[in-house]
C-alpha cells in the first residue's frame, strides 16, 4: 500500500534507514592498484582538442580586428567625405552592425549558460539515500563528488564538468541521470552505470590533459546539438503574444544566425575533434569499465550490460505508445512505470534477440562509444569480486524519496519536449477513435497492474 511504499517516507526516515550501498576499503583499495595505462591523450587526440579551438579563437579575433580596423581606417573618411555623406554612413554603419552582431553570436558558446528547463534538480536534504549511493560510488572510483545532480527523461547518465574547458582538475562534475534508469535498474546495476561514468574521471587513472580533451570535446557537443539560455529565450520569444511580429522577426533571425555562426560550424569540429580523439576515448572509457569491474566483478558487470540492452528495448516500445497518444487527453502520469512493465513482459523472442545483438556487435571506426561485445571481452579473465560485499538489490526508485513527482514532472516534461516537435501537418488535427482507445488502454493496463502489484523489481 501506499502507506508503506519506500517512495512515500520522509527524508529524516531515509536517512536513518541503512545505506544501501557502501564500498569497503579492500574495493578502493583495488581501484587504486588497477593495472591499466595510465591514460594520457595521444599526439592526435591533443591535436582534436586544440585545433577547433584555435580555429574558434582565430575566428573571434579575426572579426574583432576587423570592426576595429574598419572603425580606425574607414570613420576619418567619413569626416573628410563631401556628396558621398549620405550614402557612406549608412554602409558604414551596416558594416559596424552585421560585425558587431556576428561577434556577439559567436561568443554564444562562452557566455551562455546551459539551459535546465528540461531537469529537475536533486538534492541531498531531500533525497539524502540516492545522494549517498552515488557520493559511495564516486568516492570509491576516485572521483570527486558531482556538484551537482539533476534527472531528466533520458535513458541515459552523464556526467561533466562543470567548470571552465581548460579546468582539468574534475573537482566540480554535473551528474545527470535519467529517470528511466532510476525507475528500471536494481541498485547494484545502477552502481555499475554510475561506476562506468565517474570513472571517467578518476584522479588516480587519467591525465589533466586527458580530461581537457574530453571536457573539449563534451563543449563542441554540447554547442553544436544542444539547447543553452540563449535559445530558450529565443524560443519565449517565439511564443511571446506581445508584439507577435516583431518578436517572431527577431527570432528567426536570431535561429538563422546561430545555426549558420555557431551549431554548422561546431558540428563539424566536433566530427573533427570526434575523429582525431576517437581512440583515446575510447580506451578511457574502456579504463572506466575495468574500474568498475574492480568494484562489482565481471559477472555483474555483464549482466548489467544485458539488462540496460533489454531495457532499452522496453522504453522504446513505451515511447512509441507514448508518442501515439501524445495529442489525447487519455496520457499516463507516470511513462517510466510503463517502461518497467514493459520490460517484465518481453518475451523469450526479444531477450534472445537483445544476446544476439551483443554478440554481433563491432565498435564502429573513428567512434569513442564502444561496443558491448569489446567492453565484455575486456573485462574477461578479472577476478569476480562481487562476493566481497553487499549491494542492495533491491530496485533504486525504493531509494527516491521523490521519485513519484520526480516521475510526474519528467513525464510532463518529455510531453512538452515531444509536442514541440510534432509534425506541422498533424497539427490541428483530431485524434482518431483508434489512438484514443490505446492510450485509454495504456491508461488502463498500467493502473491494473499497479493495483495488482506487478512491479518490474519483482
Amino acid at each position: 500500500s501506499s502507506a508503506t511504499s519506500p517512495t512515500t517516507r520522509s527524508p529524516k526516515e531515509n536517512s536513518k534507514s541503512p545505506t544501501p550501498v557502501k564500498v569497503p576499503v579492500e574495493a578502493r583499495q583495488r581501484v587504486e592498484d588497477l593495472a591499466i595505462k595510465y591514460q594520457v591523450p595521444s599526439v592526435s587526440g591533443l591535436l582534436g582538442a586544440i585545433l577547433p579551438l584555435v580555429f574558434y579563437w582565430l575566428t573571434l579575433s579575426g572579426l574583432v580586428v576587423f570592426v576595429l580596423f574598419h572603425l580606425v581606417w574607414n570613420f576619418p573618411m567619413l569626416t573628410g567625405a563631401r556628396g558621398s555623406v549620405a550614402t557612406m554612413i549608412p554602409v558604414f554603419l551596416l558594416i559596424l552592425i552585421v560585425a558587431s552582431g556576428m561577434i556577439i553570436v559567436i561568443l554564444k558558446p562562452i557566455r551562455s549558460e546551459r539551459s535546465r528547463d528540461v531537469a529537475r534538480s536533486i538534492r541531498p536534504a531531500t533525497e539524502p539515500v540516492l545522494t549517498d549511493i552515488i557520493y559511495q560510488v564516486a568516492d570509491g572510483v576516485a572521483s570527486a563528488r558531482p556538484g551537482r545532480i539533476e534527472v531528466n527523461y533520458e535513458f541515459k547518465i552523464t556526467v561533466e564538468t562543470l567548470g571552465r574547458v581548460a579546468d582539468t582538475s574534475a573537482s566540480n562534475l554535473y551528474l545527470r541521470i535519467g529517470l528511466p534508469v532510476l525507475a528500471s535498474h536494481c541498485t547494484e546495476h545502477f552502481t555499475t552505470a554510475l561506476a562506468t561514468k565517474l570513472g571517467l574521471y578518476s584522479k588516480k587513472h587519467n591525465d589533466a590533459k586527458m580530461i581537457f580533451v574530453r571536457n573539449v570535446v563534451d563543449w563542441l557537443n554540447r554547442t553544436a546539438y544542444e539547447m543553452d539560455s540563449w535559445d530558450a529565450n529565443v524560443e519565449r520569444m517565439l511564443k511571446s503574444q506581445r508584439f507577435k511580429v516583431v518578436n517572431r522577426l527577431l527570432a528567426q533571425t536570431q535561429k538563422f544566425a546561430f545555426f549558420v555562426l555557431v551549431r554548422l560550424p561546431f558540428r563539424l569540429l566536433h566530427a573533427l575533434a570526434k575523429l582525431l580523439c576517437s581512440k583515446d576515448l575510447g580506451r578511457q572509457e574502456l579504463n572506466a569499465d575495468a574500474i568498475a569491474v574492480a568494484i562489482h566483478g565481471p559477472k555483474t558487470f555483464e549482466a548489467f550490460l544485458l539488462e540496460h540492452q533489454n531495457l532499452d528495448v522496453a522504453q522504446k516500445s513505451a515511447m512509441n505508445d507514448f508518442v501515439d497518444s501524445i495529442e489525447t487527453k487519455y496520457v499516463v502520469n507516470n511513462i517510466f512505470e510503463v517502461m518497467s512493465l514493459k520490460r517484465k513482459y518481453l518475451n523469450e523472442f526479444q531477450l534472445e534477440d537483445v544476446k544476439n545483438e551483443i554478440e554481433s556487435g563491432k565498435t564502429r571506426s573513428f567512434h569513442s562509444e564502444n561496443s558491448d561485445l569489446a567492453r565484455i571481452r575486456e573485462c574477461e579473465g578479472k577476478q569476480d569480486q562481487s562476493g566481497d560485499y553487499l549491494i542492495s538489490n533491491t530496485p533504486v526508485k525504493n531509494h527516491v524519496h521523490c521519485y513519484q513527482v520526480l516521475a510526474n514532472q519528467c513525464t510532463e516534461d518529455l510531453r512538452s519536449y515531444l509536442k514541440q516537435r510534432l509534425v506541422a501537418d498533424k497539427a490541428g488535427k483530431k485524434t482518431s477513435k483508434s489512438r484514443r482507445e490505446r492510450a485509454d488502454e495504456i491508461n488502463r493496463y498500467v493502473k491494473n497492474a499497479l493495483r495488482e502489484g506487478i512491479r518490474s523489481n519483482r
